[in-house]
């Protein structure tokens, strides 16, 4: 699957992190999320996959913080314009 048709479908905690152990001692293992062009260092492979986790899941949470506030904006619009037609009304 390319990850162009990855992204487009899936939620980005879904999103394949993939890891590289380099092949001389004392480079660092790298980590990369599936079609974004981060790139994530750490000592071990597993200490690069958690950087990718970390960030992944901090980007998840913003998405989701700025859906909430989108929603809540607009019911509030709603709830104002429903109070201005009920005012105009009476």
């Amino acid at each position: 699957m390319s990850w162009a048709i990855e992204m487009a479908k899936a939620p980005i905690t879904e999103l394949t992190i993939r890891t590289w152990s380099p092949t001389r001692n004392g480079d660092p293992c790298i980590a990369m999320i599936a079609g974004l062009p981060m790139v994530f260092y750490g000592k071990t492979p597993m200490q690069a996959y958690r950087a990718a986790n970390e960030w992944r899941q901090a980007e998840s949470a913003k998405e989701a913080r700025k859906a909430q506030n989108t929603a809540t904006r607009l019911a509030a619009a709603k709830a104002a314009r429903a109070a201005k037609n009920a005012q105009a009304d009476a």
